[in-house]
């Protein structure tokens, strides 16, 4: 019963915090963020599928916020580009962490080689591409 109750609470909020965003991105993006960062400080009583729901909209929360930055280089605007990268370094964590629990998932794979190409690590990318091609396809 109180799975059911915190299953149904968890599909509500990833609903709310959607629609902040939509409704106000830059503002409500920030404000969805902390609402999911505070749901996920609550992992313990989620399942893993919840907990992967939470970190993937995390994930994108975070690239949203990485996105909105400028895009700078590294020598020119060193403040903005250390933002940027804690930003999408974050990201990756919260799919890392997925892939804990669910190894063989290759979209979480493919995530975290977009979110390694976008933090200029090309290496990451091809090996965790070639980690979700290695995975063989279920009947």
């Amino acid at each position: 019963e109180e799975g059911e109750s915190v299953g149904g609470l968890v599909e509500a909020v990833l609903r709310l915090t959607q629609l902040m965003t939509q409704l106000d991105p830059r503002g409500g993006d920030a404000a969805a963020g902390a609402v999911l960062e505070r749901l996920y400080s609550m992992r313990e009583l989620l399942s893993v599928d919840q907990r992967a729901d939470v970190r993937l909209n995390l994930v994108t929360s975070l690239r949203s916020k990485a996105a909105m930055l400028p895009v700078v280089e590294k020598e020119a605007d060193e403040n903005t580009w250390t933002e940027k990268m804690g930003l999408l370094a974050s990201a990756d964590l919260y799919v890392r962490r997925c892939l804990e629990e669910s190894p063989n998932r290759t979209d979480l794979l493919d995530l975290r080689a977009r979110l390694a190409l976008e933090r200029k690590r090309p290496r990451l990318a091809i090996e965790s591409w070639q980690s979700a091609l290695a995975i063989e396809p279920e009947d």
